[in-house]
């Protein structure tokens, strides 16, 4: 038998053929490329969010801490700063005929004071001579019953002791607690005062 020739291959024939070759050899290339991208992806995230999740996790709990922290202050500041201030107002109307006469809003207000020093045994009241009108009421822990000095018991079972040289400016006053927005303490209405400065911290 006379011997078969090959088929004749054409340039666009091989062309072609190197273009599918090249192509599957890119294909291959580009899967590696993702698959080894995506798992490097996946490990980065999971080390993300075993570093980032704790640290949330701080800082919430830091978070929660401060703000106790800052409620606390807040507490001790309207505790001691605020509420020791004494505002002084002309009596109204008729005095009750008693050295002070301690509301129960103000009682209770001085109970708690108390409760915050339980070795102290009242609240003191005096006066200074300060502020723009001359006299200006101060109110103190008192941790001793001095000679000569007044003591009232409260409605909660507390006692406001008043300063000998205190006793003829505070007598027939009332005291009152005040929780106005313009002002937070003690209010001593007060018929030996004629007048008050604009604060009402100081009488004459």
């Amino acid at each position: 038998l006379p011997p078969r020739s090959l088929p004749t291959i054409t340039p666009a024939a091989h062309q072609t053929f190197l273009d599918i070759v090249t192509a599957l050899r890119l294909k291959r290339l580009i899967h590696s490329i993702v698959t080894r991208s995506l798992t490097q992806t996946q490990k980065m995230f999971t080390r993300l969010r075993q570093g980032v999740v704790p640290t949330i996790r701080q800082v919430v709990a830091q978070s929660q801490a401060l703000n106790a922290h800052s409620q606390s202050l807040r507490v001790t500041r309207w505790m001691s700063a605020v509420s020791m201030r004494a505002m002084t107002r002309p009596a109204k109307g008729k005095p009750p005929k008693a050295v002070l006469t301690v509301t129960d809003t103000a009682a209770e207000k001085v109970s708690a004071l108390l409760d915050s020093h339980p070795e102290a045994v009242g609240l003191r009241v005096s006066v200074s001579n300060k502020g723009c009108s001359g006299n200006t009421f101060s109110l103190d822990y008192a941790y001793e019953v001095k000679k000569g000095e007044e003591v009232v018991k409260t409605s909660r079972g507390s006692q406001v002791i008043i300063e000998p040289m205190t006793i003829m400016k505070v007598l027939y006053s009332t005291m009152d607690y005040d929780e106005s927005d313009l002002h937070e303490g003690f209010v001593f209405e007060n018929p030996q005062a004629q007048g008050v400065c604009g604060c009402g911290e100081s009488w004459f």
